[in-house]
């Protein structure tokens, strides 16, 4: 494996914050947007939930390597925990992971936290 792909491997395997969201398109049907918040204008869509994640994992490793390539430094997530969001119609739901410290050791919670979304907001932004 070559140092680039070692590298890109590297940074695209960190806990970068993940958000999906569904759009209605202009024939009606729904498609899912998945981003990466800490990588400005990386995205990637599809049909479901895990199709758009799955693309956005695809669309993250090219993102990543244009950087690289480019000499640009490549964001670093946010530390504060990582966060999946999901919208059904006016509800959010985040998905929360947060590491928990304790006298033994560290551990993940996970949380579903609802939020309303007032109608006026745009999901995607």
């Amino acid at each position: 494996m070559s140092k680039l792909h070692e590298e890109i491997k590297k940074y695209s395997l960190l806990p970068y914050r993940l958000r999906v969201v569904p759009e209605v398109c202009t024939d009606g049907s729904i498609a899912y947007v998945a981003t990466n918040p800490e990588l400005p204008g990386c995205m990637s869509h599809g049909d479901t939930n895990e199709e758009a994640i799955k693309h956005l994992e695809e669309a993250r490793q090219i993102y990543i390597a244009d950087l690289i390539e480019r000499d640009l430094p490549v964001p670093m997530p946010q530390v504060s925990g990582t966060t999946t969001m999901y919208a059904v119609e006016s509800i959010v739901w985040d998905l929360v992971q947060v590491e928990v410290p304790s006298a033994s050791e560290q551990g993940l919670m996970q949380s579903s936290i609802p939020q309303e979304v007032p109608s006026f907001v745009e999901l995607g932004a």
